[in-house]
């Protein structure tokens, strides 16, 4: 905590001497220019004061009064800028911490929608204990699907609102064991905003679980289907340690 300190104050510090530097120049700025300006002096000048002016009086003795109250209004406006950015630079100074992305899995969230067509095209519960993958691994979070291969264009989805909070979808996918000796062809479609993002080719159990990493920047409501080729089977798929982060 006391580094985090140590360098925000030494960071304010960066920001306020060069802008006390240009304070100063700022004002020696105006005055040099209004003399050269008006008066056309340029070197040598010395600074004395009277009751409400400025006396200058260079190395020939030639002497020039100014109004302090045109220097007053004039610091006056670069102290309040001044005063402006110290205001900004105090709350835009990061303090070093590290912020993590939030990363959760995707059944942590509540599904909107939720659709099948064909029988019993459906989203189960997983169990950790019993239900595994292709290879008989087994996992603490994943969803399960029952899949049939009994009539044509047959369905299930899942929709989720991400509110664009998430860049990336990861996990695996495959056919569960209890399924290995099935002849059902599954291909799993994943669209960000109804737009297809992701596509399988169609898997079975001669396919070992499939890693994929999607990227859904930007992807308010995000969908994931999976579709059934014609078999006279039914069959169960996982998708294993579903994450977004």
């Amino acid at each position: 905590m006391q580094n985090n300190e140590n360098s925000k104050g030494s960071s304010i510090t960066a920001i306020v001497i060069p802008i006390v530097v240009a304070l100063i120049g700022g004002v020696a700025t105006i005055l040099n220019g209004y003399l050269q300006k008006e008066k056309g002096i340029s070197e040598g000048l010395e600074i004395a004061t009277e009751e409400a002016y400025v006396v200058i009086q260079n190395e020939e003795n030639q002497t020039i009064k100014v109004s302090t109250d045109e220097l007053v209004n004039k610091y006056n406006d670069l102290l309040k800028k001044y005063n402006n950015i110290i205001d900004e630079s105090s709350t835009t100074i990061p303090n070093n911490t590290p912020v993590s992305a939030e990363k959760i899995y995707l059944n942590d969230l509540e599904y909107f929608n939720y659709q099948y067509l064909g029988f019993p095209m459906s989203y189960e519960t997983w169990d950790e204990y019993t239900d595994k993958d292709l290879l008989g691994n087994t996992y603490s979070n994943a969803l399960k699907f029952s899949v049939t291969g009994f009539g044509e264009g047959n369905y299930v989805f899942l929709e989720y609102f991400l509110d664009s909070k998430y860049s990336s979808f990861e996990g695996a996918i495959s056919v569960l064991q209890e399924s290995r000796a099935s002849k059902g062809k599954t291909v799993f479609i994943v669209y960000g905003d109804d737009k297809v993002i992701y596509k399988t080719d169609p898997f079975g159990p001669e396919t070992l679980p499939t890693e994929f990493n999607i990227d859904v920047t930007g992807v308010k409501k995000l969908k994931i289907e999976l579709r059934s080729q014609p078999v006279h089977e039914n069959w169960k798929v996982g998708i294993y340690e579903p994450t977004l982060s």
